[in-house]
């Protein structure tokens, strides 16, 4: 986008519920944690789903441009001129779902012209996260984000529980892999 400088990125855990329509599958299956133990029978399972949920999305992609929307309901709140700074800030905002080391996340990216001050940062962050509730529900409605393939069908659902978390937390979650470090020329000194 033309005058986008800055960026800041989001992420909030999702639930994954598969319900496999083969008759011999078993019972609808939420994608646990990769990291959690689970027996042979269920890794299996797992990893299939979880392939399955990854082409699905890849197929179909969930990616919503949500600026527009933005400035509509910024421009339609009481005092509107109070968030003028935050709207001539803002110069685009998309929603998607991404997987992370085999953690399934929703995710928004604001493009910006400029910086944010910290009391427009925590308006916007707000704003996204009561998004992110209307858009992927707490799976007691209906789910708004449903994706097919092949025999299973793909229901992501808003885990309530978590908060928007900032590309430098998720740097530093403790399930994320450690990146390797590359060994100086001529090997480890002793």
């Amino acid at each position: 986008m033309s005058g986008e400088k800055n960026r800041l990125k989001w992420y909030t855990a999702v639930r994954v519920d598969v319900v496999d329509m083969r008759p011999d599958a078993g019972p609808p299956m939420q994608l646990p944690d990769p990291d959690v133990f689970m027996d042979e029978a269920a890794r299996k399972r797992f990893s299939e789903y979880h392939s399955a949920v990854q082409t699905a999305i890849a197929e179909t992609p969930v990616t919503k441009d949500l600026t527009s929307l933005f400035k509509d309901d910024i421009k339609n709140v009481k005092d509107a001129e109070a968030f003028q700074t935050l709207t001539d800030t803002v110069c685009s905002l998309t929603f998607d779902v991404e997987d992370v080391e085999g953690k399934l996340f929703a995710t928004f990216v604001c493009g910006l012209k400029g910086e944010l001050d910290d009391l427009d940062e925590v308006t916007l962050q707000e704003y996204c996260r009561c998004l992110c509730d209307d858009m992927l529900k707490d799976g007691s409605a209906f789910p708004p984000l449903v994706r097919e393939h092949g025999t299973v069908s793909i229901r992501i659902w808003r885990d309530r529980s978590r908060f928007l978390l900032t590309e430098q937390q998720m740097e530093r979650a403790p399930w994320r892999k450690p990146k390797s470090k590359q060994k100086a020329k001529g090997g480890e000194a002793r």
